[in-house]
This record gives C-alpha cells, sequence and structure tokens, in this order.
C-alpha cells in the first residue's frame, strides 16, 4: 500500500509529535511506577540468569525504547493520518495497553506466570504492529521492530529471572508467596 505523506502544518506536525511523545512518556512513567513499587524488594530476591542486564540499565533503555515507539506512531500518523492508518494506530494503542499491562503483572501483582502469559500476547501486538507500520513507513516499521524486539528481550530476561516459578508447586499460590 503506498499513502502518500499527509501536508501538516509545522505547528500541527510538531503538535502529533508531542502528543506521540507524551502518551508514550505517560505509559513508561505509569510502567515506571509501577516497577518502584517492587524494583528494590522484591525483585532483588529473584534469582537473575547471567544475560540479565544491570538495575540500571532499565530506566534508560526503557526511555529510549518508549521515545522511539512515540516517533514510530508519529511517523505512521503523519503519513497516514487516522483515517488510512487508524488500523495501525488502533494495534500500537493495544501495544502501549499491553506493555503498561505487563509491568502491572510481573511488578505490581508480582505475578510471574501472568506476565509470562501476557508477553504472548504482547509479542502477537508487536508482530502486528510491525506489519502495519510497514505498509505505511518503513522507516517507522524499522523504529517499531528495534524498539519493540529490544523491550521483549528485555521483559523475557526479567521474566527468567525466577527458574522456579513455573513449577507446578508454585503456579497456583498467591502472589505475595512468589
Amino acid at each position: 500500500m503506498v499513502i502518500m505523506e499527509k501536508h501538516l502544518k509545522p505547528s500541527q506536525d510538531a503538535f502529533g509529535l508531542a502528543v506521540f511523545v507524551a502518551l508514550c512518556l505517560l505509559v513508561s512513567g505509569i510502567g515506571g511506577a509501577i516497577t518502584a513499587t517492587s524494583v528494590g524488594t522484591w525483585y532483588q530476591t529473584l534469582v537473575k540468569p547471567p544475560f540479565n542486564p544491570p538495575d540500571w540499565v532499565f530506566a534508560p533503555v526503557w526511555i529510549t525504547l518508549y521515545l522511539l515507539m512515540a516517533v514510530a506512531g508519529w511517523r505512521v500518523w503523519r503519513r497516514a493520518g487516522l483515517g488510512h492508518g487508524r488500523r495501525a494506530l488502533v494495534v500500537f494503542a493495544i501495544q502501549l495497553g499491553l506493555n503498561l499491562a505487563w509491568s502491572f503483572l510481573f511488578f505490581g501483582l508480582r505475578r510471574i506466570d501472568l506476565a509470562l502469559v501476557e508477553i504472548v500476547f504482547l509479542l502477537v501486538a508487536i508482530v502486528a504492529n510491525t506489519v502495519l507500520f510497514w505498509r505505511i513507513d518503513r522507516i517507522g516499521r524499522g523504529m517499531t521492530i528495534s524498539s519493540n524486539l529490544d523491550r521483549f528481550r528485555l521483559e523475557l530476561s526479567i521474566i527468567s529471572t525466577d527458574r522456579s516459578f513455573a513449577s507446578p508447586s508454585r503456579i497456583h499460590l498467591q502472589p505475595s508467596s512468589i
């Protein structure tokens, strides 16, 4: 599908970018606030694999990834608008919601098992978003692929921190017991 870039006034273009950045950083900030409730306590007690990045890496990487997602979403919006880009932008919004849900499940509820299930849905949204963005803006798609795959890898690294969470005796325990 070839979509011609919409001609926007510079002020409209800048406002659109500001909205995408604000939305993505809002989701990142809420996720960060949820993460902060557990990262210094519960998360420190989990057994981490050798490939798990150090804690200080997560904040700057997450902010960078969310900014890349914002620019990718903005590029799709400015190229296709809400009409032709509606499906891609809806999937983008769903993906943002799933990103936030993962932080809530893993750090907020401390439910590694539910976070692992949720990340499968997040991966589906990532793939769908990448395909839909590809059809509209290949640069935006590139930003989406790199930012989403990096985020997915980071989340899998975190999920793999407690290797015993999947044992049958632990799956049905209360969140505070995991």
